[in-house]
């Protein structure tokens, strides 16, 4: 069975460990500053048991019916032994391991109005 599951966070200090107020999937939402800086970050799990290739996340930030502000978050790289591998990638197999988490990241500029998940 596949499973995964993205946990968002908005500034969070430490991507790897989010806490309530950044937690970005949860009211209530955290308020930030119209024309700053807003950095997301993603928690991908796989949940399952199997692995899973994974290529891209989309985010549809906050407004799923304009498709024209979509954007695909990065995957947050680290290199072992002369390849790139996600941060999470415990066994640098490239897979999205049972048990594992991978971090993608993304900025964007703040709108006013609500953001949903």
């Amino acid at each position: 069975m596949t499973s995964i599951v993205v946990d968002k966070a908005v500034n969070a200090l430490d991507p790897w460990h989010p806490t309530t107020i950044e937690d970005a999937n949860t009211l209530p939402g955290k308020e930030l500053l119209v024309g700053t800086t807003a950095v997301w970050t993603y928690l991908v799990s796989n949940t399952g048991n199997t692995a899973v290739a994974f290529t891209s996340l989309w985010d549809d930030n906050g407004t799923p019916a304009n498709t024209s502000d979509d954007f695909a978050p990065k995957q947050v790289l680290v290199t072992w032994n002369g390849a790139t591998y996600n941060a999470g990638d415990a066994n640098h197999n490239g897979l999205i391991d049972v048990g594992e988490t991978w971090l993608f990241t993304a900025t964007t500029t703040v709108i006013a109005g609500a953001y949903r998940n």
